[in-house]
């Protein structure tokens, strides 16, 4: 997460080699290669060979982006932005020196102190089966191990992951895609995690392992839920640790199979509500596109009613939220039978599943295909048909509404600029056209409007020779937009 975070903002390239922040490590290695485990193959980068420890050569790469220690970063950037309160940054701060002791304030070392007094005894299994109190491996801490914490601390910190309140949606997705290499091979490991396919779900997990810990951290985004396991004995990795790390196959665990066997155990997890997907423009199904406003309508899909608050759109809004084929969606309202969403501009176009998870734990799945583009124009009865959302300008100074509330339209004008408002062209919006009274109208602008995500504007010139009431049609390459009207005198 710190390493993509560098990313994000530009202060780290992921294939900057290793020797530029460690002499430690063969040449040739980069911090890519690191971060997918491929770093041991000849050359790197074309075999997966997971080491654990051989993230201990990211420590550097940290704190050469951060500018301060490893343990630093990841207390202040992390542990304390999430309030992950009982969360320690190395089993050594119980005894930090005055050089660490100096990094954090008198009350967040006693508490380090007081969550290390805390911590459950570690074990060992002898060879007659009975468990022997053991000692844990080096207090320190390291890009490869030494965090302290609970699975309470780490669903805090696996929200912080699903509302994006660490990296951006494409860092993330950039972080869960699956190394490939030059011959075309996807490999298990993407960048920090283990990523795969079961059962139509996408896996997001890692594990730990030593003789006296060991964990699993088990995501699938498609059901917005997590698995977190923590045991203070090898016993939740020994028996599988192998398959895990050699072949990158969550399956080897008994505890990640009975989990994935509950997810289609109605009684454990009951099965989705329809919903249904249409474009906020037209209202029309199959009518989005990637960066396209989008509404879902169902039962159940929220528990309170909420909008944004601000243009920066949330991906959480009164504990709702909408996934695209696993990815967060942001949102403009939520209510229990409607909810407005953007389409994220880097969704994927094809078939789609849309799942949503209310605050109380109802889930609710849609079905839609995102083309590369699909116009909508807006209406004033919100049903996509007859008065446009839209203004005219015969001087670009002053402009009048075409349409009033109550729906009834205003007289416009052969030659005024006719500015529509409308969703999904961003795709191809050079490929605009614009047809009124069937007639091929002069566009002058079709792109972004600035006001809200999501929202486009396209900018046409009414045609000489048109009158009375008329159609107006967006198309791009033949898909038409919903038909709206306008009234030219």
């Amino acid at each position: 997460m710190l390493l993509m975070r560098c990313v994000e903002r530009n202060s780290l390239n992921l294939d900057t080699l290793l020797r530029s922040f460690t002499p430690a490590l063969e040449s040739g290695v980069t911090v890519r290669h690191l971060m997918t485990h491929t770093s041991q193959g000849t050359p790197p980068g074309e075999k997966f060979i997971y080491s654990g420890d051989r993230y201990n050569y990211l420590t550097p790469v940290v704190e050469a982006c951060a500018g301060r220690s490893f343990r630093e970063e990841l207390a202040k950037t992390i542990l304390d932005q999430l309030e992950m309160r009982d969360s320690v940054p190395g089993q050594d701060m119980e005894f930090p020196s005055p050089q660490v002791a100096a990094l954090f304030t008198p009350e967040t070392l006693q508490r380090y102190v007081d969550v290390i007094h805390r911590l459950a005894k570690p074990y060992v299994i002898g060879s007659n089966g009975q468990p022997i109190l053991s000692v844990y491996p080096n207090r320190n801490i390291f890009a490869a191990a030494g965090l302290i914490s609970t699975v309470r601390d780490l669903a805090r910190y696996d929200a912080a992951i699903d509302r994006h309140a660490l990296l951006q949606q494409p860092s993330q997705e950039q972080a869960w895609t699956n190394h490939v290499n030059s011959k075309g091979q996807r490999l298990p490991h993407a960048l920090g995690w283990f990523v795969q396919m079961y059962g139509g779900q996408r896996l997001i997990w890692h594990y730990g392992y030593w003789n006296t810990f060991s964990a699993l951290f088990l995501k699938v985004p498609g059901r917005n839920i997590t698995l977190i396991l923590l045991a203070n004995s090898d016993g939740l990795s020994a028996p599988f640790g192998n398959a895990l790390g050699g072949a990158g196959d969550v399956t080897g665990s008994p505890f990640a199979n009975l989990f994935l066997q509950m997810l289609s155990d109605p009684a454990a997890f009951p099965p989705p509500g329809a919903t249904s997907i249409v474009s906020a423009a037209s209202y029309e199904p199959e009518a989005v596109a990637p960066g396209s406003m989008a509404i879902a309508y169902g039962n159940g899909l929220a528990t309170v009613t909420s909008d944004a608050s601000s243009p920066e759109l949330p991906t959480s809004l009164g504990g709702t939220s909408l996934y695209i084929n696993g990815s967060a969606a942001p949102l403009y309202f939520v209510s229990p039978q409607q909810i407005a969403f953007l389409v994220p501009p880097s969704a994927r176009t094809g078939h789609t599943i849309i799942d949503i998870f209310a605050a109380d734990g109802s889930w609710s799945r849609g079905e839609l295909i995102i083309n590369t583009t699909s116009p909508g124009l807006f209406s004033v009865n919100g049903q996509g048909s007859f008065a446009p959302v839209a203004e005219v300008t015969a001087d670009g100074l002053r402009y009048r509404p075409v349409s009033n509330q109550d729906g009834t339209l205003n007289l416009v004008n052969s030659g005024d600029r006719l500015v529509l408002y409308a969703t999904g062209i961003r795709g191809d919006a050079e490929s605009v056209t614009v047809s009124i009274s069937g007639i091929t109208a002069v566009v002058v602008y079709a792109g972004p409007q600035r006001g809200l995500a999501g929202l486009d504007q396209i900018d046409a010139i009414i045609p000489a020779g048109v009158n009375g009431l008329v159609d107006v049609i967006v198309s791009i390459k033949g898909r038409l937009s919903n038909t709206v009207q306008i009234n030219v005198r």
